[in-house]
């Protein structure tokens, strides 16, 4: 099994109010493809320039027109208020499709 990893820019939105981003972000997304034993997965990590309301499920759209629902999580030991860049961690939930 190999692991792809994609960095770059996307758009993070609320799931419950999906018509307008929450936050412009820089991803780092790893991924697995799926195979006749289990299913692709793909997680990561992304920063943006303020903190998110809240924690939960958001979907994300990367630049390459691909979108997916996903959980999204503090990373604490990695954000700073005072640089004013927050780091959070993603887990996929669907797979990822086009537009």
């Amino acid at each position: 099994m190999s692991v792809h990893v994609t960095t770059g820019i996307g758009k993070l939105y609320d799931k419950e109010a999906p018509d307008f981003p929450v936050a412009s972000i820089n991803f780092n997304l790893l991924e697995t493809e799926a195979n006749k034993y289990v299913k692709g997965k793909w997680w990561g990590d992304f920063s943006v320039g303020g903190e998110l309301k809240h924690a939960g499920n958001y979907i994300i759209h990367f630049e390459d027109s691909r979108k997916g629902e996903c959980i999204v999580i503090p990373n604490t030991e990695s954000s700073s208020k005072k640089n004013k860049t927050w780091f959070y961690h993603f887990n996929g939930r669907s797979g990822l499709s086009r537009k």
